[in-house]
């Protein structure tokens, strides 16, 4: 068991593998995991009710996962493959309404093809930046300069009408972001962009010598200012949006507590984490370490993305759902916290993913990739343009959607210098809630890592491919 110092108090078991087998939360709630003889994750369970039931292929990818309230069913996604095993489709109910996509790839395995019945197309250049989309007929276009940063989107092909312009500083940090509808006006004095008319809105973002986001300025539509504090592991501990900052304690990668204002008292939220990186199970609020707490509990589909919220009498209270690229297509109520694959949304349209941010409308990484050609010929290419298969929940390295991080990968990490934690973090769940950790000198023993046996464990520990992969596919 252990306790942080206002009081709340949890307690892990694991089975003779080393994988998460319940968890005693704050509140007494418990949560029950069970794991299927290949040991993957076939049904998550919580006392008041609440589950999650996971269907496998036989080669290991995901087939259906449920989650439910006793046996009412409150979101459900299904999923096929093609004959690569990626994944070619997807039906999911999300609070009673269906909605099915179909996916298409090229050799690459990057997405050409997303159609909820209107296609949307890809195209891509040889280094992996996304070049083009077309839906209904309409092209949208997107140019790089040499360095792969955007430059200018235009409207109708390479030469069409400019909507959107980017500037990039000498670190290659993306620092501005213009953008208008039809009948806006862009433009482009030497090193920077102003956007006036329909539609215009400019993201201004300033960076601090760690390479971290420290300010994010949004004029024009939604117009909204945000500033961010990190510790010394990178971690994000302070956020403030529009006036009101929130300050956040962590467990290991993830966030254990936060507070409106600075840490003290009791937290305005406690969270608990399931066994995987970005796997929130539940956000109490009220007496947050007391049976008394309000208790919701966080959905996810078959790519991590939280789908909807429910509390302890089985009612779906908030929902959302996310195209390919994260953009979200709908939403009713509030979900707190986490969104597209399990993380932070940010009001200014990015997404926090740790090392860097990403922004769903152009389908970028904000700064290039620490861990340099790991993904992409692309330093600024997210999961390397196949975003329905994979994820890469600290920014450094697309990972296949539901694969444990094994020992390899922490030490991967660890010798980069990106990771931070302890054992007792990559056990997940909720472990010692001190910040400022510091990093692994060892890689933490395989015992340690949650469902070691996966037969997708070891799927993406190199990258995905090389610049000679791409010279013998007749890419390059």
């Amino acid at each position: 068991m252990v306790e942080d110092s206002d009081g709340h108090q949890a307690s892990m078991s694991y089975d003779a593998t080393g994988r998460l087998s319940s968890v005693a939360a704050p509140n007494g709630e418990t949560i029950g995991f069970t794991y299927d003889a290949g040991g993957r994750l076939v049904e998550q369970r919580l006392h008041s009710g609440q589950r999650t039931t996971q269907s496998w292929f036989e080669d290991g990818g995901l087939k259906q996962k449920q989650n439910l309230f006793n046996t009412t069913v409150l979101t459900s996604h299904l999923y096929t493959l093609d004959n690569q095993g990626r994944r070619s489709g997807q039906t999911e109910n999300i609070g009673g309404t269906t909605k099915s996509w179909s996916y298409i790839y090229d050799n690459l395995d990057r997405i050409t093809t997303a159609s909820d019945g209107t296609a949307e197309t890809y195209g891509y250049d040889i280094f992996g930046n996304r070049r083009s989309k077309t839906k209904s007929g309409t092209t949208t276009a997107y140019l790089y300069d040499a360095a792969h940063q955007l430059s200018e989107v235009r409207s109708g092909g390479d030469t069409g009408t400019l909507i959107g312009a980017a500037v990039h500083d000498a670190d290659g940090h993306m620092v501005k972001l213009c953008e208008v509808s039809s009948g806006g006006t862009i433009t482009q004095p030497a090193s920077d962009c102003t956007a006036s008319g329909t539609g215009a809105t400019t993201l201004a973002l300033v960076w601090n010598a760690l390479d971290h986001l420290a300010t994010a300025t949004r004029t024009g539509a939604n117009a909204i200012a945000e500033s961010y504090q990190y510790d010394d592991s990178g971690r994000r501990i302070a956020k403030t949006s529009a006036g009101i900052t929130t300050s956040y304690l962590y467990d290991g990668d993830a966030i254990h507590a936060e507070w409106n204002g600075s840490i003290g008292g009791n937290p305005t939220a406690a969270y608990v984490h399931g066994a995987g990186i970005d796997e929130p199970l539940l956000r109490l609020t009220g007496t947050t370490n007391s049976p008394t707490a309000t208790q919701a509990a966080y959905l996810q589909d078959g790519l991590g993305s939280v789908i909807g919220l429910a509390n302890t009498a089985g009612t779906l209270t908030a929902n959302q759902r996310f195209d390919a690229w994260g953009n979200k297509t709908s939403s009713s109520g509030t979900t707190p916290t986490y969104g597209y694959t399990g993380r932070e949304p940010d009001a200014t349209g990015l997404t926090f993913y740790r090392a860097r941010y990403y922004h769903p409308g152009i389908a970028r990484l904000a700064s290039r990739d620490p861990m340099g050609m790991v993904d992409s010929v692309s330093p600024y290419a997210y999961v390397a343009n196949s975003p329905t298969n994979l994820i890469d929940p600290m920014g450094l390295e697309a990972l296949l959607s539901g694969t444990p991080m094994s020992a390899a990968y922490w030490g991967m990490l660890a010798d980069a210098g990106f990771y931070t934690g302890t054992q007792t973090d990559v056990r997940g769940g909720i472990g010692s809630f001190t910040p400022g950790q510091q990093r692994l000198t060892s890689v933490p023993s395989q015992s340690n890592v949650p469902n070691p046996f996966d037969v997708q464990a070891n799927a993406l520990q190199a990258p995905l491919f090389s610049p000679d992969d791409l010279l013998g596919s007749g890419a390059l």
